[in-house]
């Protein structure tokens, strides 16, 4: 793919993320042009993408690094404990995605109340 139709994914893609959102950002060079855009945004960032660090003295957004074994020509990290939590995040998507369909997990929970009706 070229540089460019990487550029308009990316942007694409950031077009759809709000403040107070959950997002898991992968290696490449299509995650690391989205995540230059998105790391000063009030939102959870889960990523196994070294890339990231170096910002952490202009984030903004919160970072969950998954850890692992490192792969500096992915600018990665990988392996059993990336997959593990990676099995921790999708365990409680898998959980609370039924709940709010229920109507037993309130929306709020997930995303912040963006206009204060309360």
């Amino acid at each position: 793919m070229h540089k460019k139709d990487k550029e308009e994914i990316a942007l694409l893609a950031f077009e759809l993320i709000e403040d107070g959102d959950i997002i898991y950002l992968d290696s490449g060079t299509t995650c690391t042009k989205l995540m230059e855009l998105i790391f000063n945004r009030k939102i959870i960032i889960v990523t196994s993408n070294t890339a990231i660090l170096q910002h952490v003295d202009t984030l903004v957004a919160e970072v969950i690094f998954l850890g692992g074994k490192l792969n500096d020509s992915l600018s990665s990290v990988s392996g059993s404990l990336t997959n593990t939590n990676i099995s921790i995040f999708n365990s409680l998507l898998a959980q609370m995605v039924p709940m709010l369909l229920r109507g037993l997990l309130p929306l709020v929970s997930l995303k912040p109340i963006r206009n204060s009706v309360l």
